[in-house]
C-alpha cells in the first residue's frame, strides 16, 4: 500500500516539474490592463500612419511611354503633355468628387425612404 501511495506522488511530483513556471502576473485590474493595450495600439498605430509616404497624384512622368502614345492617339483631350495631362487628372479628381457626393446624397434618400429602423411604416419604393 505504501508503495503505491509512493509512486502516486511521485508521479504528481514528476508531472508539476514539466510544467514551465508561470510568469509573475502584474498587480493591475482588468481596467488598467485594458487601458495599457489601448494605449500601446494607439502608439503603434500613429506610428505606422507617420511611416507611410504621403500621396500625390499621377504626373506625366511617370506613365510607360506606350499609354503616353495610346493617350495622344485616342483621347486627345487627356493632355499631349505634362501641362496638360495635369489639367486632365484635376478634372477628372472634381467630376469623381462630385460624383461621391451625389452616391452619398442617393443613399440617403433610399435609407430614408426604405428604411423601418425609425419608423413603424412601410417603406417607399422611389421608383
Amino acid at each position: 500500500m505504501r508503495t503505491a501511495e509512493n509512486a502516486e506522488n511521485n508521479t504528481v511530483f514528476f508531472q508539476n516539474s514539466l510544467r514551465a513556471p508561470r510568469a509573475p502576473r502584474l498587480p493591475f485590474s482588468h481596467a488598467v490592463r485594458s487601458a495599457l493595450n489601448l494605449v500601446l495600439l494607439f502608439v503603434t498605430s500613429a506610428t505606422l500612419y507617420a511611416q507611410t509616404p504621403p500621396r500625390r497624384a499621377i504626373a506625366y512622368a511617370d506613365l510607360a511611354p506606350q499609354v503616353r502614345d495610346w493617350l495622344q492617339g485616342a483621347h486627345p483631350d487627356t493632355g499631349k503633355d505634362a501641362s496638360t495631362f495635369e489639367a486632365y487628372v484635376r478634372r477628372l479628381e472634381a467630376r469623381s468628387r462630385e460624383r461621391r457626393a451625389e452616391g452619398e446624397g442617393e443613399h440617403l434618400v433610399y435609407y430614408v425612404l426604405q428604411s423601418t429602423s425609425f419608423t413603424d411604416e412601410a417603406p417607399i419604393e422611389p421608383a
